[in-house]
């Protein structure tokens, strides 16, 4: 019976995917429910799928054909011109050496990363983005609004 549902499952993923190559990969990303789910890399082409398989759930990472993205809403990959990508591409930070928060370039002022030591090493969080219309501040390390801050990309 179980085999019956993974069976059913992947053959509503194809049915669901209709637009691109599908290409599955099985990837260690962690599932706690199942679906289909955007990959947040810049590239706005990559996704995974989780299936439960009757005991647990497993991932696969899939990628959309070379002109199509991933819809996040829709949940399959649409051709780039019904789909404009929003994702920002990830930037390169330096590694941390110090516990903050930190400026990445962004035109619009809104993006940092985060460092903490963990007690034996510094951990960093890439990518953060400050809500709505907040600005990122580098000198007191934090979110404001955009009246107290000029932003100067």
């Amino acid at each position: 019976m179980k085999i019956f549902f993974a069976a059913f499952e992947l053959f509503l993923i194809f049915n669901l995917i209709p637009n691109a190559i599908l290409q599955l990969v099985p990837s260690a990303r962690q599932c706690v429910m199942q679906g289909i789910f955007e990959i947040k890399d810049g590239t706005c082409q990559n996704y995974y799928i989780c299936i439960f398989n009757g005991v647990s759930f497993v991932s696969y990472d899939a990628k959309c054909a070379t002109s199509m993205v991933f819809d996040p809403v829709a949940q399959y990959c649409r051709s780039s011109t019904e789909y404009v990508c929003t994702q920002i591409p990830p930037a390169t930070t330096p590694p941390c050496k110090m516990s903050g928060r930190f400026k990445i370039s962004d035109p619009k002022c809104q993006m940092y990363y985060f460092c903490y030591w963990d007690g034996t090493m510094f951990i960093k969080v890439d990518n953060l983005r400050c809500p709505n219309s907040l600005l990122f501040n580098p000198v007191i390390q934090a979110c404001v609004l955009p009246t107290s801050y000029a932003c100067v990309a």
